[in-house]
């Protein structure tokens, strides 16, 4: 017999957890086809436990890509729009628009805070818009989301 099994009572058998090592029934083992005796090696405890840490792991490597990426929105904008594969569009920075836009919102006409600053798409890219100069506006983060992908015909 494997040396993880002991037999309790005939026909009862029990398995020792790897990670726990408790001595449980068999019941307590989530199926796995992979392994020679169709078990995991883990309890069910264990496994959940297991799986939870590696979610808020994985979570934790997620945020901290994006607070990375934060830094370069426009790169992050062009990322996504390749992961698209839509129109690239020309090169440029948020503080190119900044400066060119002499820190005034495109949306509300107001003095934009450096690290309040967004660029709006003028007419969105989802509705069709280019990602170049002169599609793109300086805007307010909360103008900016406010506006969403309404199209300002005014203008």
């Amino acid at each position: 017999m494997h040396p993880l099994f002991v037999a309790d009572k005939p026909g009862s058998v029990k398995k020792t957890c790897v990670r726990c090592g408790l001595l449980l029934p068999r019941v307590e083992f989530s199926r796995d086809r992979s392994k020679h005796d169709g078990l995991n090696v883990y309890c069910r405890v264990c496994s959940n436990r297991y799986g939870q840490i590696l979610r808020e792991a994985r979570r934790g490597v997620a945020l901290e890509t994006a607070r990375r990426n934060a830094n370069d929105a426009a790169g992050v904008l062009r990322y996504e729009m390749r992961k698209r594969n839509a129109y690239v569009g020309e090169n440029f920075s948020l503080d190119e628009i900044y400066e060119r836009d002499n820190g005034i919102c495109g949306i509300c006409a107001s003095l934009v805070d450096r690290k309040d600053a967004s660029i709006d798409h003028i007419i969105p890219l989802s509705r069709g818009g280019k990602h170049s100069r002169r599609n793109v506006q300086l805007a307010h983060r909360t103008c900016n989301s406010r506006k969403g992908t309404y199209i300002d015909t005014t203008a």
